[in-house]
């Protein structure tokens, strides 16, 4: 289904876009010279005009494990990401290079070229589709990126590895294929079917089943997983999240198991059954390496937990607090090379409507990546503007309580790999890795004002 009209979009957005981001390049970029008070980039003195009418999302700097994480929102240009619910307006995030890809609820593949100079600002790169934007024959719900191969997939039928702005084959392997950082290899899990091994080349590509098979027949299952939420690969080690089988833990609990390329199962770690426990999983949404060792997305409780290489618990990051959204829904992040970490991110605009926000988060992961520092100095403005009362934060309507929060049942839609959606079983394949929702999200290009 199409998103709400671009008029009701540009009102919704507009303090988001036209007052922090667009003129300050992020929440809140714009390059200064250290410690100046004066000739702001936006044409204010303190800084302090534009953060009374700003009435967007927040970002919080966070301190986890030792670090500090420092984040800003990004702006996107001639572009707006909408649905009609949070799960539905990001699919799948993935890095390449010097742009950021983000596949969308309604099946299409996006570039953005990536500038942080002066805050972060995110352009879509037009050599790349249509004007940034690649539509397949069928709709696409997962990208995977490694050394130049990038895989944009949907699960239930083949995938297409891309190179460049071009489709280069469409490689028969179903699933949602994770690469390895070579772009050689990768591992296909669908729900809980039998992962498959993938090899890339030049010219095709081949697939043969893996040590996880048959996962939902108790009788023929190989491997101590039931399903496959989310998965990834870092160097030659093969992360897989999802819950065990009853035979090897009565509670089923939802933890990380930590495997050789070729399939041998070294150890797991993560999964409690109590629900207060910080180390227990409501869905594995997303695996990536971070500073620690290993960082995972459950966006059922809306945190991130941190972990070191031996699978230890660090501490964990409240993402409401870190995005500055009220209920956000987050079916992804993806970190790169440089160290900054991607999320995208979706909440309730009411009337109907969600919509996503791009961040850019700092100190997560070991790299070079800053945040500017014009960008630190008004995200500061802002927050003691709120805690002053001058702007409180934007309420979100009232909801319905939602199956996904903390000690409910999860969500009914099947999802696996990164786990882009909530969760669910069943024998039979079926598209959709954001929860509930069924109808689709889109990014589209901003009508000119």
């Amino acid at each position: 289904s199409a998103g709400p009209p671009a008029s009701t979009l540009g009102r919704a957005t507009i303090g988001l876009l036209s007052v922090a981001l667009l003129a300050c390049g992020g929440l809140f970029g714009g390059d200064e010279e250290e410690g100046s008070e004066e000739g702001t980039t936006d044409g204010t003195t303190d800084g302090t005009t534009e953060v009374a009418d700003y009435e967007g999302p927040v970002p919080e700097d966070q301190s986890v494990a030792g670090r500090e994480v420092a984040i800003e929102l990004c702006s996107v240009e001639g572009m707006d990401f909408s649905a009609d619910s949070t799960m539905s307006v990001f699919k799948s995030v993935a890095v390449d290079g010097e742009r950021l890809l983000v596949a969308t609820g309604d099946g299409k593949l996006h570039a953005l070229r990536i500038d942080h100079a002066d805050g972060c600002v995110l352009t879509p790169d037009t050599a790349f589709g249509d004007g940034g934007t690649m539509s397949f024959e069928r709709e696409v719900e997962w990208v995977s990126a490694g050394s130049g191969t990038v895989i944009a997939a949907n699960g239930i039928s083949e995938s297409y590895v891309i190179r460049g702005n071009t489709v280069a084959y469409t490689c028969d392997a179903d699933g949602y294929i994770e690469l390895a950082p070579g772009g050689t290899w990768g591992i296909a899990p669908w729900v809980n079917s039998t992962v498959e091994r993938v090899q890339l080349d030049q010219s095709g590509c081949s697939s043969a089943p893996w040590t996880l098979q048959n996962l939902s027949d108790d009788a023929q299952r190989k491997g101590n997983f039931t399903s496959v939420n989310a998965s990834v690969v870092i160097g030659d080690t093969v992360y897989i999240g999802g819950p065990l089988a009853a035979s090897i833990d009565p509670d089923k609990i939802h933890t990380i198991g930590v495997f050789t390329a070729d399939g041998k199962e070294v150890r797991r770690f993560g999964g409690s059954s109590e629900i207060s426990s910080p180390q227990k999983f409501g869905w594995v949404h997303a695996i990536n390496g971070c500073a620690p060792g290993i960082c995972v997305l459950d966006s059922n409780f809306r945190r991130l937990t941190l972990w070191d290489e031996s699978g230890s618990f660090q501490g964990e990051i409240d993402l409401k607090a870190l995005l500055g959204l009220d209920y956000p829904w987050i079916n992804d992040f993806a970190v790169g090379a440089d160290g900054a970490a991607w999320f995208v991110a979706a909440n309730d605009a009411g009337n109907d409507t969600a919509l996503g926000y791009i961040y850019r988060v700092t100190g997560l992961a070991e790299g070079t990546a800053e945040r500017s520092p014009a960008a630190t100095r008004r995200i500061r403005k802002v927050l003691e503007s709120r805690r002053n009362g001058t702007r409180p934060r934007t309420e979100v309507p009232d909801r319905p309580p939602v199956d996904e929060s903390p000690g409910s049942p999860e969500p009914k839609a099947k999802a696996k790999s990164k786990g882009k959606g909530g969760g669910g079983g069943g024998k039979k394949k079926g598209k959709g890795k954001g929860g509930g929702g069924k109808k689709k999200g889109k990014g589209k290009s901003k009508k000119k004002r």
